[in-house]
């Protein structure tokens, strides 16, 4: 017996005391699903600890291609404190003449071995020399912030302000050194998560001075027992695919569902079957819209030794260094519902982890606003006004194993899909605008009850 479940809107929670998303903006690890300091744009990071305990901070940037990790490090912050940082293009001095993203903190919360500032350099991507020295896949992204646990007394007290400094970030770096209390032992003076975290990210174009935000994706009980306190360089504990840290129970073992790749359970939370925005370049003289589309946990599948395909993604990175590219469907409507002939978007594919998508009358040039090496766009015909829905296969799919139920198969359809569009309007007299708007989205989920003699019951 099969039934359909179908699930609107970012959130379900697969059980309430496992990992699930946050409805207030508050919770221990944000993800934040796009950065980008392309065509002129640098992006504001900031972010709080809303509580009474003194607490550390995982932070770490990943590249737009495969969700490698960029730069990682700790930030560590008193009660009610944050911290912030602007990242803003360079010209690499790692590999010259590559362009890439340079981070510069903000604010005096201390964060071991980042200050004055830090270059991204992207990490191998599974010692394939191919994509190791292109740099410009750091210049637009994502940001994962997760909540490492509660500092205690005495390192709490370095942390801590006195006249608006912190007491004293120099030994808490030492710390970290070979011979420092954290070297030996990471977990010295280190209590549970306990939450609280809030998050912001702005966007501004330089030239302009235009911003937009965008709205990250908040996880409550991403840790269930302890902390995670790690090496500040390490690129665990994460949402992708980690299987060092078992601390993360609640990304690696849901009380409620078991999957069979651990970074499964946070795309179970994410899956979306479909999203879809309005359009409209009748607003100004000027009107340029973009897609962005980021493609949660992809990082697994880029590897070139991983030859078995993991659910949901039907594809891993291919011969032709295009990346590993899932096809889904664009159906385009005009502002009757009558839908624009399919063959206008036939093939359109998703290659990337963060993809930036120009949308684009018919017979026009793609015309971007973040990022002019677009893999693919969007045709909207004739339309002026319309709009767009972009739906999965019914091949992107996984199966869950409902541990409560031990005769019940939970099917999980769509991709972990987060992003939203983005309007430029410019009449040529007034300053330029930026409209953000979020996907409408659907989720399905399949129960199929397998019962004891094989057949279907009645």
């Amino acid at each position: 017996m099969r039934t359909v479940i179908l699930i609107y809107g970012l959130l379900f929670s697969l059980m309430a005391n496992a990992v699930q998303l946050s409805d207030d903006g508050v919770g221990d690890a944000i993800v934040f699903p796009f950065y980008t300091v392309e065509n002129n744009h640098r992006s504001e990071l900031s972010f709080t600890n809303n509580t009474a305990t003194v607490k550390a901070v995982k932070v770490m940037f990943y590249d737009r291609f495969a969700n490698i990790v960029l730069l990682s490090f700790h930030v560590y912050l008193a009660p009610m404190d944050s911290w912030s940082a602007e990242l803003d293009s360079i010209v690499s001095n790692s590999v010259p003449g590559e362009p890439t993203t340079f981070l510069t903190p903000t604010d005096n919360s201390c964060a071991p071995f980042v200050n004055p500032g830090q270059e991204m350099r992207p990490f191998a991507i599974d010692d394939d020399s191919r994509f190791d020295a292109i740099l410009d896949r750091a210049q637009t992204g994502t940001i994962v912030l997760i909540d490492l646990g509660e500092v205690l007394d005495p390192e709490a007290q370095n942390i801590v302000f006195t006249n608006n400094e912190p007491n004293d970030c120099q030994q808490i770096e030492d710390n970290w050194r070979s011979q420092g209390v954290w070297g030996q032992d990471p977990g010295h003076s280190m209590g549970p998560v306990v939450g609280g975290l809030s998050a912001n990210l702005v966007v501004r174009a330089l030239d302009n001075g235009s911003t937009f935000e965008v709205d990250p994706t908040v996880l409550k009980n991403t840790l269930n027992t302890g902390s995670a306190h790690v090496s500040p360089g390490s690129t665990g504990p994460n949402l992708n695919h980690d299987t060092s840290h078992p601390e993360l129970l609640g990304l690696l073992g849901t009380p409620s569902y078991g999957f069979e790749f651990n970074s499964q359970h946070i795309i179970a939370l994410l899956q979306k079957t479909a999203v879809s925005t309005e359009f409209d370049f009748t607003q100004s003289t000027d009107v340029r819209i973009n897609w962005v589309v980021t493609l949660m946990n992809k990082m697994s599948y880029y590897f070139s030794g991983i030859t078995q395909l993991r659910p949901p993604f039907t594809s891993t990175l291919n011969a032709a260094d295009n990346g590993a590219c899932d096809v889904l469907t664009v159906e385009v409507r005009d502002e009757l519902g009558v839908l624009l002939n399919p063959a206008l978007n036939a093939g359109f594919s998703l290659c990337e982890s963060t993809n930036v998508i120009p949308i684009k009358p018919f017979g026009e040039q793609p015309m971007p606003i973040l990022d002019d090496s677009y893999r693919s766009f969007i045709n909207v015909g004739d339309l002026q006004k319309g709009s767009i829905t972009l739906k999965t296969k019914a091949d992107h799919f996984m199966l869950g194993q409902n541990i409560n139920s031990p005769n019940e198969d939970d099917y999980f359809y769509g991709l972990p899909i987060t992003g939203f569009q983005l309007t430029q309007l410019d009449d040529g007299f007034n300053p330029v605008q930026y409209q953000a708007q979020a996907f409408s989205s659907e989720g399905e989920i399949v129960i199929d009850l397998i019962w004891a003699n094989d057949f279907e019951a009645p």
